[in-house]
């Protein structure tokens, strides 16, 4: 699951979730399924693989715009959400990422009760 926060939207909402799970992917609204959802992955996020075990939102302060970074194995694709352009690498500390979240300015990769 990942809640996308829009820093442009006047009020600063939480009000979107997506949801993951193996090919596809749900969208929420102000927590009702947004119309045509569940849909591909490759559809939504063009160069996203499917069956994630992660997701988190990035900002322009720790990516270059407002971004969101997928786990997936040993792997990271990094989603740019303006233009689309994706930029994969390899992660191998955290290939056993299950949730990801950002905290305090930190992010979070959690397997069970361990974290990084």
């Amino acid at each position: 699951a990942l809640r996308i926060h829009y820093h442009d939207h006047p009020e600063g909402r939480h009000d979107n979730v997506l949801l993951f799970q193996g090919k596809s992917v749900w969208a929420y609204h102000e927590g009702k399924l947004r119309l045509g959802y569940p849909k591909p992955i490759e559809q939504v996020f063009p160069g996203i693989p499917a069956d994630l075990d992660a997701a988190v939102e990035c900002h322009p302060k720790e990516c270059p715009s407002e971004a969101i970074v997928f786990f997936q194995g040993p792997r990271a694709f990094t989603y740019d959400l303006r233009t689309k352009a994706v930029k994969q690498r390899n992660w191998p500390a955290v290939s056993n990422c299950t949730a990801a979240v950002r905290w305090l300015e930190r992010y979070y990769c959690f397997h069970g009760i361990r974290f990084l």
